[in-house]
């Protein structure tokens, strides 16, 4: 069962193999579902292998923008900030499961 189909809005879905280090610790692979696409931007939803979820935006197919990471209750375990075309990270944040900040850093980005 594919998880679109919980949307009413959900335009397009694309199934394959995607991973990025910094939403999720350990070598998962998860499934990412267009929910809405506005210009080049794709509002996209990853359901992981282990049962999490992330919710994103895409630009060109790269991360950018605020994502969040939950589990299996729906509780945030990760906020991750970043930059154009996820290229680096601006921030991030990692919750418990009490929802206590356990770990967060910044990078310092030089504006020209």
């Amino acid at each position: 069962m594919s998880a679109c189909k919980t949307f009413s809005n959900c335009e397009d879905k694309d199934n394959y193999s995607y991973h990025n280090k910094y939403l999720i610790d350990e070598e998962i692979k998860g499934e990412k579902i267009v929910i809405s696409t506005r210009d080049s931007i794709d509002y996209v939803m990853i359901k992981w292998e282990n049962g999490f979820f992330s919710l994103g935006s895409l630009i060109h197919q790269s991360e950018f923008g605020k994502w969040m990471t939950f589990d299996k209750k729906q509780r945030i375990r990760k906020e991750v900030l970043f930059g154009y075309k996820g290229k680096f990270v601006l921030s991030y944040k990692e919750y418990n499961k009490k929802g206590e900040v356990i770990k967060s850093g910044y990078s310092s980005v030089p504006f020209n």
